[in-house]
């Protein structure tokens, strides 16, 4: 049985629900089944997304995320490194609502490992990115494979690195769970390669915390 522990609650990932599995040994990019948005390069190579800063275009960003949507509580776990000489940001999103025309997001989570100029991991909540929470407490080596475990039950925000948890965040406006939502990836400046991508809907159970 295979499960994760966040504060107040407990995760079966065996009884969880894979809404969504991509281990991107085919080109779904070429199916038609991500969207892209602001200046990155994506493709997928020996098995793994492949994400690269577009440097000749006018944005600092791009993002890549699914045609299809998702409700609930989710969580999505991938493998993820940067591509040397690449050495910093790699960003996921989820809960990801797009502005009518799909060019640009209009509320969503960021989860980011090696961000914020300093080497930070963190959480960010869009469109302003004013709820954020930051640690400097995870190591990272470019070009190493991490396994990432990120996403949300209710107002919980939560990621864990290569099993540890490393962060969590508590929104009090959190966006209501039967709002349909993209998952996506992103640069900033970066490189990076995804593989093995599973997307869940968390089966929870509440625990009691207490000192002995």
């Amino acid at each position: 049985m295979t499960k994760l522990s966040v504060s107040g609650a407990e995760f079966d990932l065996d009884q969880s629900e894979v809404v969504r599995r991509d281990d991107f040994s085919m080109d779904t990019l070429a199916a038609g089944a991500w969207l892209r948005v602001g200046d990155a390069t994506w493709e997928i190579r020996n098995g793994a997304l492949e994400g690269k800063w577009d440097c000749a275009g006018q944005e600092k960003h791009g993002q890549l995320f699914t045609q299809e949507t998702f409700t609930g509580d989710l969580l999505l776990e991938f493998d993820a490194a940067t591509v040397p000489p690449s050495d910093h940001d790699i960003i996921w999103w989820w809960k990801t609502v797009l502005n009518p025309d799909r060019t640009h997001w209009e509320s969503g989570y960021l989860g980011g490992l090696a961000g914020w100029y300093t080497g930070k991991a963190g959480i960010e909540k869009a469109p302003d990115f004013k709820l954020v929470a930051l640690t400097a407490l995870a190591d990272f080596t470019p070009g190493r494979l991490y396994r990432i475990q990120s996403g949300s039950i209710g107002a919980q925000h939560f990621m864990f690195v290569d099993g540890k948890l490393v962060l969590e965040l508590f929104d009090p406006q959190p966006p209501a769970p039967n709002t349909p939502a993209r998952i996506g990836f992103g640069v900033y400046q970066s490189q990076i390669q995804i593989r093995n991508l599973t997307v869940s809907r968390i089966h929870a159970e509440k625990i009691t915390e207490t000192y002995r």
